[in-house]
């Protein structure tokens, strides 16, 4: 029996050995404070030394929280079903408690003892009031009890990756907000620090390679005995080194055949340690959380966004990190040599195509129709130095990545030393076979018994197929239109909608298109016989008749029509967008630089004296928008610049602001930030329009009285005055004369979108009051302003030199002046020199 408090231990003794108290001269020698750390998730506590009843008594409170606290730690238990059974068994003690405490009354009655005596009835109270379950009643009291415990957990950390429009009900009235798209990460230094506090886990990186062998037999048992592990340097170097395995998986939170199904699908990391026994490995509790996030923030933002805080730390890792535990010095070394997921995962997260691309395998350069009519033959694997060439090619766009089957983003474990995903070479059977390649199987031998008459033979050739004619063969061969769908996320969901049996629209309709022509162009090229193509169609006609046309001769017409070629005849959706791709694949796209570079707007490169400049980017990077992360995120910002002149430099800036949400926080304030360190000289924008204000409603009194703002009246006359001469007029001439500063500040209603601009645009809410709410709306981006309408243009007209991107042609001339007379940037045009004269 094991006993972690010295109070149940002291008990122990008094009760089973009370002859042996005696006989104990000190109990001072007893060590009174213990240490346990066990694997199977024991956690240590500390109590004060108090009575025998009133520790016991905690004693029991502890023990019932902690079990609980193991039941939260199951995920196939609700939240809401623990707290159902904390009601369940607080209720149960306290039946037992009234229970116990009538026994006892009766008791003492039948021996002649009066209840209401002073001792009697503080004895009784101890049957009251009884409450085991004190701490673990709530989610956020258990977290608060776990924390109590001696042993430090690991706290996840909440990273922001972006923002969004979202619709929020405020005392019943629907208002848009900006809302931030986070992920939580738990730091994996952390929980190896915490798992290695146990000193009978750092012995078993000691003991790893004592493992008996058979004598004159090769055994393979762990990664250890492969040839990765005894070929590389570095576990020649450190053969203790922690190998870590890597696993991603997609999990529905919800009901899976609920209206809501895949909204609250989560992608969620985990990793499990190589080095210990497979007795610990084989448990569940050996595998430790890494990143939670939504499924859909994960296909907003990609996997290498999402994975750049665990690399971070995996590249200190790698080289090690010191930790103390007491006065003994540690050091962990970890690595990865193993990232393990279902097909479609590891293919989006090494950057590859998918699964049912041209080139599908990740082990080798097999194409797919040469693995259906030889699945055997042997092809050149894929190394890294043919990774490296190919992928290069891909980014230079001399290669497609259809060529090849690699995106062009690649992959960000790569990024890692000592580990490549041309040197992954686990395969996840349990997907891949389990819920893939099996069910397929016997779906197409069960089709082959049903459906024997109609099918062709085993014996007939690609070739026989793709020339059916000329080899007499009939069309009949209908194939499982289900088996192209299911074999992509998007497929499956047109799947759901088309069982629903309802009319699809034009939105749906193209969506299948682009699926059946990915099919024919992964199998058959991009040049699919007409065979193939009216095969695919009547396929898709025969499982969902809600798709054919209204010809009853051919069904299939909308898809593809065998005889629809020729002059006022349409030949289908398949074969028109097959011919799309065709010339889209032989274009030929040059990127050639502009004859006449325009004057940069951007001073010289300011240096910061910064050594770790990539954690600090990193730490910006995944900042999460808020007032206690408001004065951190001007530190970072400013000490980041350089960083940005990159992005300013090759005009990309919007990406910048894509991958750093802070960039759009704080009403505007980075940006103003960054034009200080731009434009030192730059004179004060609200100080400097007053006076201009003044001026030119004092010399046009009498223009656009229509407009009651005199902050618009006054921009309004600006541009009236600085004309762009040449521009082509665009064609939203009627929008113009209800709004003489479109393009420029768009007054928008409390229910409007906002929409894409390719020029930085405000786009204000205006009240009897003043503005409400700007918006300042650039290509993808959008950064919202509680600001006064003047502070907003301000705002907009310092993003047009922070973003270094050009004005609209036809707002030249007033950028230009409001640059030159308000902001002190820039010179005044020939039309600008005269206005600004006129209103002297």
């Amino acid at each position: 029996m094991r006993y972690t408090h010295w109070s149940s231990l002291k008990r122990h003794i008094r009760e089973k050995h009370p002859s042996d108290v005696t006989n104990v001269p000190n109990e001072n020698h007893i060590q009174e404070h213990f240490e346990t750390v066990l694997i199977e998730g024991d956690q240590q506590d500390q109590l004060p030394q108090e009575d025998e009843d009133t520790s016991a008594y905690a004693e029991l409170k502890r023990t019932a929280s902690l079990s609980i606290c193991r039941l939260t730690s199951d995920v196939g238990l609700p939240q809401s079903k623990i707290s159902e059974a904390v009601n369940i068994f607080d209720n149960l003690i306290s039946q037992l408690s009234e229970f116990y405490e009538r026994k006892v009354v009766s008791f003492l009655k039948t021996h002649d003892v009066d209840p209401a005596a002073e001792p009697t009835r503080l004895f009784l109270e101890t049957f009251k009031n009884v409450n085991l379950f004190e701490y673990v009643k709530t989610f956020s009291k258990q977290k608060a009890f776990l924390k109590s415990l001696a042993t430090d957990m690991p706290e996840p950390q909440e990273k922001c990756v972006g923002v969004r429009d979202t619709v929020r009900h405020v005392s019943g009235v629907p208002k848009q907000t900006m809302v931030n798209e986070t992920f939580q990460y738990v730091p994996i230094v952390e929980t190896l620090k915490l798992i290695f506090r146990n000193p009978s886990n750092r012995e078993l990186l000691q003991r790893e390679h004592q493992i008996d062998h058979t004598p004159g037999l090769r055994e393979y048992r762990s990664f250890r005995d492969g040839q990765t592990y005894q070929n590389k340097e570095y576990f020649q170097q450190h053969p203790n080194a922690i190998r870590l395995s890597l696993y991603q998986d997609d999990v529905e939170l919800g009901n899976a055949l609920s209206s809501r199904a895949g909204k609250n699908k989560m992608c969620n990391y985990s990793f499990k340690i190589q080095n210990f026994p497979e007795k610990f490995n084989s448990a569940p509790r050996s595998i430790f959380p890494i990143i939670f996030a939504l499924s859909k923030t994960v296909k907003k933002i990609g996997y290498n966004h999402l994975m750049e805080p665990l690399i971070s730390d995996l590249k200190r890792l790698e080289k090690g990190v010191t930790v103390y535990y007491g006065t003994e010095r540690f050091e962990i070394r970890a690595v990865v040599t193993m990232f393990c997921g279902d097909s479609l995962a590891a293919h989006d997260v090494f950057g590859l195509l998918s699964p049912s691309a041209r080139f599908f395998c990740r082990i080798c350069t097999i194409p797919r129709p040469v693995f259906h009519e030889e699945p055997l033959r042997k092809f050149p694997a894929r190394t890294l130095e043919w990774y490296k060439e190919n992928l290069e090619a891909v980014q230079c766009g001399n290669s497609n990545p259809s060529q090849c089957g690699l995106k062009a983003g690649g992959c960000i474990l790569n990024e890692l030393e000592n580990y490549h995903i041309t040197e992954n070479w686990s395969l996840d059977a349990m997907h891949d076979l389990a819920e893939g390649v099996i069910p397929l199987t016997v779906l197409l031998v069960l089709n082959g018994f049903v459906d024997r008459k109609n099918r062709p033979m085993s014996n007939i050739s690609t070739e026989m197929l793709s020339h059916p004619a000329s080899h007499r063969l009939r069309q009949t061969a209908i194939i499982d239109i289900d088996t192209i769908f299911t074999q992509t996320v998007s497929g499956n969901q047109i799947v759901e909608i088309l069982k629903e049996e309802t009319s699809p629209n034009d939105k749906l309709l193209n969506k299948i298109n682009r699926q059946l022509c990915d099919f024919l162009t992964s199998n058959y090229g991009l040049h699919p016989s007409s065979f193939h193509k009216n095969l695919l169609a009547q396929s898709l006609v025969n499982s969902y008749p809600i798709l054919a046309s209204t010809t009853p001769d051919v069904p299939q017409a909308l898809w593809f029509h065998p005889h629809g070629r020729g002059k006022y005849r349409h030949a289908g959706r398949i074969h028109y967008h097959m011919e799309y791709l065709s010339r889209r694949s032989g274009k030929r796209v040059v990127n050639r630089p502009r004859c006449v570079q325009q004057q940069s707007l951007l001073p010289a490169v300011i240096p910061v004296p910064e050594d770790n400049i990539e954690q600090l980017i990193l730490e910006m990077k995944f900042l999460c928008p808020g007032p206690s992360t408001k004065s951190r995120a001007e530190e970072l910002w400013m000490m980041t610049y350089a960083d940005r002149e990159q992005y300013r430099k090759k005009q990309a800036f919007h990406d910048y602001m894509k991958s750093f949400p802070v960039a759009s926080s704080f009403d505007g304030l980075m940006i103003s930030l960054d034009l200080g360190k731009m434009h030192p000289d730059a004179q004060d924008f609200c100080q400097q329009f007053s006076v201009l204000q003044s001026k030119v409603l004092a010399k046009y009194d009498d223009l656009l009285l229509h407009i009651s703002n005199d902050f618009l009246r006054t921009l309004a006359i600006i541009r009236l005055k600085n004309p762009s001469r040449g521009v082509k007029r665009s064609n939203n001439e009627t929008t113009k004369k209800k709004n003489t500063l479109d393009g420029i500040v768009d007054i928008v209603e409390v229910d409007d979108v906002t929409v894409v601009a390719n020029t930085p645009v405000l786009r204000v809410k205006l009240t009897p009051e003043g503005c409400d709410e700007g918006t300042i709306v650039w290509k993808e981006c959008s950064i919202k302003l509680a600001l006064d309408l003047v502070n907003c243009f301000r705002v907009l007209c310092e993003t047009f030199h922070v973003f270094n991107c050009d004005v609209s042609p036809e707002n030249k001339q007033f950028y230009s002046f409001i640059f030159a007379t308000v902001m002190k940037i820039g010179s005044l045009s020939t039309t600008g020199e005269k206005f600004y004269r006129s209103i002297q």
